[in-house]
């Protein structure tokens, strides 16, 4: 597949120099900001800012894999297949082969973000020229969602660009086997990236008149989805908690009952639309396109599920589209970008209206700059918690106490301190203890409402004793049975695995 990306990018001029400066600008494009991404999601990691939910969470589920436990992983009481399907990680099991688990993915995912900066230059430059083409690497480059992404953990869905992007690319080279590989490998990401393959195929029926693939392709997916989502995923999940009411309940507990649920909810569903943060992601989303999507009103129907699903989610992050959630449409957004600079104006459009391809390219450029600047979670933007990416001497001093837990020992642990000490079969996020051999706690991190001070005070009494105690980090060790179960939060005096 890559080997074709690399064909795809010839031009006019035909001199071995100018061939090899064509490969040479897409590969710098990616390499700068890769290095940028890689140095944020590692500082922010080892000033211990990184997540229980997700790192964590990929972490435990890739190094049990490794392990020969696939998907198994301790943060609920089934397997990750009954949270997410993502057959993809197997992809990643050889990171806990060659050393930390948590830092290869999040290495992983700056190198993916920032490869596909290749497939969306080669994809822009066919119609924008080479100015152009950097100018929309510079667009993706400095994307919110993409910045987003990169400051909170790691996700599945850092391969979303690159292969949507390819896939695009294959549209306008016209090469159908470079458009549906990587439409099949998206399907691997998320139960729900089929909301992004769907759009793509459907550009390929009608806009390049792709029938049969489209067809088979559409078909494919929706078979796939309805397959993992309503057998494969309640069949790992039993009686366990279910994601999809965790967030969807007031419409549903199923993909099915959720869709039905929508017309049956009319007020509810207008409430979760009518928001300030609908507005400005939409908003957003279209400036991206370079208009794409109020020019060419399939577009915007086509991918309309990518943005209304998540605003009507009860999570709020999920429904502003913080963390990782603004990805997936952004990539959207810019695949049609790539798309609407290469096909001709829609019939009821103006032709001699259209401005010039680099012209629209750098005003999404510029626009991208300056929510950047002001919006963006890394820095040097306004918005960025600087201290988060200092390893400081306290996150050291925290360092030290992870090396103190035995490898294997069952841990309860802080959320920020879980995503280092995740290659284990057993691990909790304090304070669900459960049968914890070892109790990690930072007492600065917490707010003083979550009343988890309460589990601290009663660890004694479940049989811990404090092994080390240093600035405003305790690391404790059960050395007897529980004598009492105190009243506190959380699941603090659990005595069985769930």
């Amino acid at each position: 597949m890559f080997g074709q990306i690399a064909r795809c990018h010839a031009a006019p001029e035909t001199g071995p120099m100018s061939r090899a400066r064509g490969a040479i600008v897409p590969v710098l494009l990616a390499i700068l900001p890769g290095i940028y991404w890689a140095s944020c999601s590692l500082r922010l990691h080892r000033s211990f800012h990184s997540n229980a939910w997700d790192l964590g969470v990929f972490t435990q589920v890739v190094w049990n894999t490794a392990h020969g436990r696939p998907f198994e992983y301790s943060f609920r009481g089934m397997s990750y297949v009954g949270d997410h399907w993502s057959p993809i990680l197997f992809a990643f099991v050889p990171l806990s082969w060659l050393g930390d688990t948590a830092e290869g993915l999040l290495l992983a995912q700056a190198a993916l973000l920032a490869v596909a900066v290749v497939p969306l230059y080669f994809a822009i430059r066919r119609s924008a020229g080479e100015t152009g083409a950097v100018l929309g690497a510079a667009a993706y480059a400095l994307n919110l969602g993409v910045s987003r992404a990169v400051s909170f953990d790691f996700h599945t869905e850092a391969l979303a660009p690159v292969l949507a992007f390819t896939a695009v690319l294959g549209l306008v080279t016209g090469r159908p086997r470079l458009f549906v590989i990587p439409l099949l490998l998206l399907l691997t990401l998320k139960e729900d990236a089929v909301l992004l393959l769907l759009p793509l195929t459907l550009v390929a029926y009608v806009s390049f008149g792709w029938r049969r693939v489209a067809l088979v392709v559409g078909g494919v997916g929706l078979a796939y989805a309805a397959v993992v989502s309503l057998v494969v995923m309640p069949l790992f999940r039993g009686g366990n908690s279910n994601p999809l009411s965790e967030r969807y309940g007031y419409l549903g507990d199923s993909a099915l009952g959720i869709l039905a649920g929508i017309p049956a909810h009319p007020s509810a569903v207008w409430d979760h639309l009518a928001t300030a943060d609908a507005v400005t992601v939409v908003a957003l989303l279209v400036i991206t396109s370079g208009g794409a999507l109020l020019l060419r009103p399939m577009l915007a129907i086509a991918g309309a599920p990518l943005v209304v699903l998540p605003l009507l989610s009860d999570h709020q992050s999920q429904s502003s589209f913080e963390l990782h959630y603004l990805l997936v449409p952004a990539t959207y957004a810019l695949c049609c970008l790539a798309l609407h600079l290469h096909l001709p104006p829609e019939r009821w459009w103006l032709r001699d209206v259209r401005p010039p391809a680099r012209l629209v390219l750098a005003a999404v450029a510029a626009v991208s700059l300056l929510v950047f600047a002001d919006r963006s979670p890394l820095p040097p933007s306004d918005e960025a918690f600087e201290e988060a990416f200092n390893v400081d001497d306290h996150a050291r001093l925290a360092q030290s106490f992870v090396e103190m837990i035995p490898g294997g020992a069952v841990v309860s642990a802080q959320p920020s301190y879980v995503p280092h000490l995740a290659e284990r079969r057993h691990i909790y996020t304090f304070p669900r203890l459960v049968d914890a051999e070892y109790v990690l706690v930072d007492l600065v991190a917490w707010d003083p409402d979550t009343g988890y001070e309460a589990c601290v005070a009663a660890l004694p009494r479940l049989g811990f004793r404090p092994l080390r105690q240093e600035d405003s980090i305790q690391l404790w060790r059960r050395e007897a049975p529980a004598k009492a179960v105190p009243e506190a939060p959380g699941n603090c005096s659990g005595q069985h695995r769930e």
